[in-house]
């Protein structure tokens, strides 16, 4: 191999490093967004109790719940709409608060947190399908 082929090859498998180091960052961002906690402006109340904070999970949500709410508030936009976006978080909610019901998310979130954990979900979910396209192998060419 000729020493400029052999620079070609050090520099392909440099870059090759650095993309897989980049990949692996940006699943570890996505992932940090995909649990943790919104302070409400204004408490919803369940069982007659106010909740000034609501606790999310959106890694707990399984893939036959996730398929259950696109199918069920399909659209006819690519990726996620609002409508989905909000009844995954009010199911991430619930899988880290089970005394909340996804109907007291929906009935009383005001408009604040609303427009903030669409974008949440739609951020996640986006960054997940992105995650994994990267995971998946191509056949070793011949």
């Amino acid at each position: 191999m000729s020493e400029f082929n052999t620079g070609l090859a050090e520099t392909d498998a440099q870059e090759r490093e650095r993309l897989e180091k980049a990949k692996a960052e940006a699943i570890r961002k996505i992932q940090s967004i995909g649990s943790g906690s919104i302070k409400l402006s204004s408490p919803i109340m369940v069982q007659d109790e106010p909740i000034y904070t609501l606790n999310f999970d959106f890694n707990k949500i399984t893939g036959l719940e996730y398929v259950s709410i696109m199918r069920r508030t399909r659209t006819e936009q690519s990726g996620i709409s609002d409508d989905q976006a909000f009844e995954l978080f009010a199911l991430a909610v619930r899988k880290k608060m089970q005394q909340i019901d996804m109907e007291d998310i929906r009935e009383q979130l005001g408009l604040q947190e609303v427009v903030t954990v669409i974008d949440l979900a739609k951020v996640f979910f986006r960054g997940l399908r992105t995650a994994g396209t990267w995971n998946i192998s191509k056949p070793a060419q011949e």
